[in-house]
């Protein structure tokens, strides 16, 4: 082969080659100038598919939900917020939280030193956390069928009214002896251990049962129930003139068929030992339940009436009043 030939052969293998280049990229160029319909097609949808951004009902975080799941019973977060009623009631706000009951409650009042305890539902607006899930209010309620001591701490309930004297002498063992307790319901009180248990002498000691423990309060100007009792005969050393104005019946005189009560006031002597118990409970009854007028002439009975008169009633005459017990050392 000459070097003629040879030169045209490859001057003709060049050309083929640039050629079919040309080619394909014509025809390429010719899809894409043509290909056009797909795009403009796919662009239309874009610009009419509104879904994603415009909904009818959103969330507290303003993402579109299903506003069939609102107060649907259960709590979601997406719908905890103010504006859609903390999913219409489903959850509480903040800062509360359910109760026993499934109310929303103050989270503040659970273990606050208080027992928040509606025993008989009838405050739904109480907090009521005595219930196992808040491990009885955080520790301020006792279980079922236990109560308190002066420790505060729970014991069993029917240990405070056994008439056994609780007073926490022993290891393990509740204190009910403290005034809340009216001194373990009086299983405490012993007249002469230099404690005076006054509790308003509902079983309790006062001057009149126990007057080495409770000394006279005579000058401390203020006349008590003891100080202003009215008592016939020579003046007694619990009667104190310089705290109380000493009433005598001759101090007031009545018209004929009526007599001084034990208020001072005139009333029907007819009804003085008349068998009906005249105790003043109304405002225009006579009170004729005292010492001076013999409780009504015996028609009031003073046994049962919460005092105990150490004249008369002891604990063993009258135990209801006078419950206070011999001091054992």
């Amino acid at each position: 082969m000459t070097r003629f030939s040879l030169f045209a052969t490859v001057l003709a293998l060049v050309l083929t080659v640039s050629c079919s280049v040309q080619d394909e990229g014509t025809e390429t160029d010719v899809i894409g100038k043509n290909d056009t319909t797909s795009a403009e097609v796919t662009n239309e949808f874009a610009e009419n598919d509104t879904t994603e951004t415009t909904c009818e009902f959103k969330d507290c975080n303003g993402d579109c939900a299903n506003e069939e799941a609102l107060g649907n019973g259960f709590c979601s977060e997406k719908f905890r917020c103010a504006a859609l009623n903390w999913d219409e009631g489903d959850c509480c706000p903040d800062g509360f939280v359910r109760d026993c009951r499934g109310d929303c409650a103050n989270e503040r009042l659970l273990g606050d030193g208080d027992c928040d305890w509606d025993e008989f539902d009838e405050f739904p607006s109480m907090a009521h956390f005595a219930c196992e899930e808040y491990n009885w209010d955080n520790g301020d309620c006792c279980p079922p069928n236990e109560t308190k001591d002066c420790n505060n701490q729970c014991w069993p309930y029917e240990w405070s009214v056994d008439d056994i004297c609780d007073d926490g002498s022993h290891l393990h063992m509740p204190n009910w002896n403290c005034e809340k307790f009216r001194w373990d319901s009086g299983a405490c009180i012993f007249c002469g251990d230099g404690v005076c248990a006054d509790d308003n002498f509902t079983h309790g000691e006062s001057e009149l049962t126990c007057p080495q423990d409770c000394p006279s309060k005579c000058g401390d100007h203020f006349c008590n129930w003891i100080e202003s009792l009215n008592w016939v005969g020579e003046e007694d050393g619990h009667h104190c003139a310089d705290d109380c104005e000493l009433f005598e019946p001759s101090d007031q005189e009545c018209p004929e068929g009526k007599v001084v009560d034990c208020n001072g006031t005139c009333q029907p002597s007819s009804r003085l030992g008349d068998d009906a118990c005249d105790h003043g409970y109304y405002a225009v009854s006579p009170d004729f339940q005292c010492w001076r007028l013999n409780w009504d002439n015996g028609d009031c009975d003073r046994c049962g009436d919460n005092v105990c008169y150490y004249f008369d009633e002891d604990h063993e005459s009258c135990p209801e009043d006078c419950p206070v017990r011999p001091y054992i050392p």
